[in-house]
C-alpha cells in the first residue's frame, strides 16, 4: 500500500465520526451506523467508511444495543479493507499492553499477514499472532480516537492505532481498541480542534508544512470560481541537481535542504500566493491576483536568486528551473494551467536550468517531437542505427597518432544524420544514456583492436561518460565485462569524464577510477580548466591524461589567457599528468600551442571527426605521409 493510501486510511479513520459534514455527499447507511461523519475524498471512502462502520458496530455492541441492519455492511467494509486490521478488547487502563491483549476480530488482510484464519485469530494474543516486538510497535504507533455523536451519554470511543510491522517496511497494521473516555463540558471545542488538526494534515506537506498536491488543488479550485477572467499565474519550480544532495549526504540532509527551500518560498512569495510542495523537489506557486506579468517575472527571478544562494555545501550547487503559465491567456481551468506551467518548467530544464521560461504554444510541439525521438532512439539501439565517428589526438612534435576520441552520431531513417546535441540530452532525460555509452564502448573496443593490429606503439580509444554512469556499479561492471569479452587489451580503452561532473563527488570518482584501473581501463579528465574546481581536481587522483578546455585554444593569443594556460600546464606537468589541448583549428593556434611547449593536441587542424567506415583509410594515409602532423584534406 502506498504512502498516500496509508495516510488516507489513518486520517479517514480518525476523522470518520467528526460531528459535521465536509466535502462530498454521504450515504444513509453510514449515517445510520454511527451518526454524522466526514467523507474526505474518494480514496478515503473504503478506509474511512470501514473504520466508521466498524467503530459504530463496536459501540453499539458495548452498549448492548440491538443489532442494526447496517451491521452486515459494517462487517463487509471491515473485512475487505486493504490494511491489516484487528480488534482488541481492553478496559482502557494504563497497565495493559498489546502483547497480551486478545484479538476479538480480524479482517482478511490481517489473516493473510499472519497466515492464520480469522477464526483461529479470535482469542489469540496480539503478540502471539504477530512475530515482532509489540512494545516497540505500541511505543511508535500513531493513535487516533473515533468519537460518535451522543458521546456525552455513552462516554465511549474507539482508539485506532496504526503501526509499521517490524521487518516489513511497506506494511502497516491498525488495531481498534474499545475504551471508556472522560470528557469535560467543552466537547465541541475538542472536536473542532481535532477537525482542524486532521484537515491540516490532509492538505499540507509533512516536511515543509506547505500545501500538498491535494491542498493546492482544493484552494486553486476555489480561486478559479472567484476569478471571473482576471489574471492569475501558476509557477512550477523544480530544483536542478538536487539528487546530488541525497546521493552524497543522505536523505536527511536532502530533507533539511527542502525545508530551507520551503521557508524561503514562504518568505519571498506575497501573502496572497498559494505555495505548495507537490512531491520530491517540485513546487507550485499560484498568484491569484498578480499586478501584471512583469511582477510575476520579478518574483520568479527573485526565487532563482534565493535558491542559488541556498548552497547545500561547497561542492554542490543546487539551482532551479521555473515555468510560468497564465490564466486566462494560456488556460481556462486549474488542471490545464498546472500542466502548462509544468511544460514551461521542463523547457527551462532542457535549456540548461537556472532560468525562467513562460509557456508558449510551440512547447507542446517540442514535447511531442521529443517523445517521438525517445521512441525512435529505443528502436535505434536495438537496430544498431548509432554510428561511431573518431577524432585523433596527435603528438605535435612527432606527428604520431596517440589516441582517438569516439563520438556518437545517429543515422535516423527519416531525419538523416543527427549530431549528439540533438539527441544525447533526450537520451539522458529518458534514462537511455547508459545504453548509448555502453554501445559506444563496444564499438570503441572493436576499433581499438582493429587499429592496433600489427602496430608497435599502441593507440588508445576514448569514450565519453558521465559521473552518474560512473557512480552506477552496474554500468562499471558492464563496461569491464564488455572489455573482457571483446578480446581487446583493456589498456587500449579510456573513459573520459568532464571536469564539471567530476567535481560533484570527488570521493566517489576516486573509488571508481581505482576499480577501473584495477581492470586496466584508463580515465581521462576532460574539459579541464572550465570551472573553479579545476585545481582541486588536479591533486585528487592520477588520471591518465588531462584534456584542456578549448576556450584556452581559441583565445591563446590573449596575453592573460596565454599566461593562465601556461600556469595550468606547469601545474599539470609537476603532478605528472599528460596534457592534451583541444580545439586546435588553425595554423596560428598550432604555432602558439607549440610555443607554449604543449605536446599533444586535438582539433580540426589535424582532422574533423571521421566516420567509422572511413577512419582506417584515413589512418593509412596519415601514417604514410612524411612530416607527420600536417592537416589531411580528407579529414577536414
Amino acid at each position: 500500500m502506498g504512502r498516500r493510501a496509508k495516510t488516507f486510511l489513518r486520517l479517514g479513520a480518525a476523522m470518520a465520526a467528526l460531528p459535521h459534514l465536509a466535502g462530498c455527499a454521504r450515504s444513509q447507511s453510514a449515517a445510520a451506523s454511527c451518526g454524522r461523519w466526514i467523507w474526505i475524498a474518494a480514496p478515503v471512502a473504503l478506509a474511512g467508511a470501514a473504520a466508521c462502520f466498524f467503530a459504530g458496530r463496536l459501540l453499539r455492541r458495548s452498549r448492548r444495543d440491538s443489532a442494526a441492519p447496517d451491521d452486515k455492511d459494517a462487517v463487509e467494509a471491515f473485512g475487505r479493507n486493504p490494511m491489516p486490521m484487528a480488534v482488541l478488547m481492553a478496559d482502557g487502563g494504563s497497565g495493559w499492553d498489546w502483547a497480551t491483549a486478545r484479538i476479538d476480530a480480524a479482517n482478511e488482510a490481517f489473516s493473510r499477514l499472519t497466515g492464520k484464519t480469522p477464526s483461529e485469530l479470535v482469542g489469540m494474543a496480539l503478540g502471539e499472532a504477530l512475530p515482532m516486538d509489540m512494545s516497540d510497535a505500541q511505543k511508535n504507533a500513531e493513535d487516533f480516537l473515533i468519537i460518535p455523536d451522543g458521546m456525552q451519554e455513552s462516554r465511549s470511543a474507539i482508539e485506532v492505532s496504526s503501526f509499521e510491522l517490524g521487518g516489513r517496511p511497506q506494511t502497516r497494521c491498525a488495531v481498534f481498541i474499545e475504551k471508556e473516555i472522560r470528557l469535560g463540558d467543552d466537547q465541541q471545542r475538542l472536536l473542532q480542534k481535532l477537525e482542524h488538526h486532521y484537515q491540516h494534515k490532509v492538505y499540507h506537506d509533512s516536511l515543509t508544512d506547505l500545501l500538498n498536491r491535494d491542498g493546492m488543488r482544493m484552494y486553486m479550485e476555489k480561486r478559479f470560481e472567484q476569478a471571473k477572467g482576471s489574471l492569475m499565474m501558476a509557477m512550477f519550480m523544480d530544483l536542478d541537481n538536487f539528487k546530488m544532495v541525497n546521493d552524497m549526504y543522505g536523505h536527511e540532509a536532502g530533507d533539511e535542504y527542502i525545508r530551507r527551500v520551503g521557508r524561503m518560498l514562504r518568505d519571498v512569495c506575497p501573502d496572497r500566493c498559494l505555495v505548495s510542495r507537490l512531491s520530491g523537489d517540485e513546487f507550485l506557486i499560484m498568484d491569484p491576483a498578480p499586478v501584471d506579468r512583469e511582477s510575476c517575472r520579478a518574483l520568479a527571478r527573485d526565487i532563482l536568486h534565493q535558491v542559488a544562494a541556498l548552497h547545500p555545501n561547497e561542492f554542490i550547487e543546487v539551482k532551479a528551473s521555473i515555468g510560468i503559465a497564465y490564466y486566462p491567456e494560456n488556460a481556462t481551468d486549474r488542471s490545464t494551467l498546472m500542466s502548462l506551467a509544468d511544460i514551461a518548467m521542463y523547457k527551462a530544464k532542457t535549456e540548461g536550468g537556472n532560468r525562467l521560461v513562460e509557456y508558449a504554444d510551440t512547447m507542446k510541439l517540442d514535447m511531442l517531437d521529443e517523445y517521438h525521438l525517445k521512441r525512435d532512439l529505443r528502436a535505434a539501439l536495438s537496430e544498431r542505427q548509432l554510428t561511431a565517428w573518431y577524432q585523433p589526438v596527435v603528438d605535435s612534435h612527432t606527428g604520431q597518432i596517440m589516441s582517438f576520441e569516439t563520438l556518437v552520431r545517429w543515422k535516423h531513417p527519416q531525419r538523416g544524420l543527427l549530431m549528439p546535441a540533438q539527441f544525447i540530452p533526450i537520451a539522458q532525460r529518458a534514462g537511455l544514456l547508459p545504453l548509448v555509452d555502453l554501445y559506444m564502448i563496444e564499438k570503441a573496443l572493436s576499433f581499438a583492436r582493429e587499429i592496433n593490429d600489427g602496430r608497435g606503439e599502441p593507440i588508445r580509444v576514448a569514450v565519453n561518460v558521465t559521473t552518474d554512469e560512473l557512480s552506477n556499479d552496474d554500468f562499471i561492471t558492464q563496461a569491464i565485462e564488455l572489455t573482457q569479452k571483446s578480446g581487446t587489451p583493456p589498456g587500449l580503452l579510456r573513459l573520459e569524464v568532464k571536469e564539471g561532473d567530476a567535481s560533484r563527488d570527488i570521493e566517489m570518482l576516486c573509488d571508481r577510477i581505482d576499480r577501473l584501473s584495477a581492470a586496466g581501463i584508463g580515465v581521462a579528465l576532460d574539459d579541464f580548466g572550465r570551472n573553479h574546481s579545476a585545481l582541486s581536481l588536479v591533486g585528487t587522483h592520477r588520471f591518465d591524461i588531462i584534456k584542456m578546455n578549448d576556450a584556452y585554444t581559441h583565445s591563446v593569443s590573449a596575453p592573460l589567457r596565454r599566461q593562465l594556460l601556461s600556469i595550468l600546464m606547469n601545474i599539470s606537468r609537476q603532478v605528472g599528468f599528460s596534457v592534451v589541448l583541444e580545439g586546435v583549428e588553425t595554423p596560428e593556434q598550432d604555432r602558439a600551442v607549440q610555443d607554449l611547449g604543449i605536446r599533444y593536441m586535438q582539433g580540426h587542424f589535424i582532422a574533423k571527426p571521421i566516420p567509422e567506415t572511413e577512419v582506417m583509410d584515413w589512418v593509412a594515409r596519415y601514417d604514410g605521409r612524411s612530416g607527420g602532423k600536417q592537416p589531411c584534406a580528407e579529414g577536414r
